[in-house]
């Protein structure tokens, strides 16, 4: 019969919790800002008034029209997406928007939504400049066979994209 034994000495944890743990979730404070109190970098879709989102709907190149594509079915269909998730669709006259363009060219097509906004950052010299940024973006190119509501399924898929994060980005679920 073998027997094991363990001749070394046992150790007391000199670490005190008591005095480490106010400091350690110090440390963490600091280290994870609070949302509530504005810290972070944000998705860039986060809004005032995230109801009301201000659109700009680029003109249709004229091969979306030979296959029977309509700027007024793109602006339809996009008003009745926001309006179903609960948002308005407003002209754009303020500082962020969502952007859409649809280009067609043969039998190839290709969709970019957009949201654009002002954006700040500051240079080694300690200036702040502003500029007009793309914050959130998707693309898709694909082909169309002449069917424009091939088209018009593939920007409510983006569509839907855009509602889920930008809802999401303003603490809409």
């Amino acid at each position: 019969m073998c027997e094991y034994k363990d001749e070394r000495p046992i150790r007391k944890n000199s670490v005190n919790l008591m005095v480490w743990f106010p400091v350690i979730a110090i440390v963490l404070f600091f280290m994870f800002p609070l949302k509530a109190q504005g810290y972070g970098w944000g998705t860039g879709l986060e809004v005032a008034d995230y109801r009301d989102v201000p659109l700009v709907i680029e003109r249709l190149p004229g091969e979306a029209e030979q296959i029977g594509l309509q700027a007024e079915r793109i602006r339809t269909k996009t008003e009745l997406r926001l309006r179903t998730a609960g948002l308005r669709p407003t002209v754009h006259e303020g500082d962020h928007y969502l952007y859409i363009q649809v280009n067609v060219v043969s039998r190839a097509f290709q969709i970019t939504l957009e949201f654009k906004r002002p954006v700040s950052y500051k240079t080694a010299d300690s200036r702040t400049y502003s500029k007009l940024g793309i914050v959130w973006n998707t693309t898709v190119t694909g082909t169309h066979e002449n069917d424009p509501e091939y088209i018009i399924t593939t920007i409510d898929t983006l569509l839907d994209r855009f509602i889920n994060e930008y809802l999401a980005s303003n603490d809409i679920d």
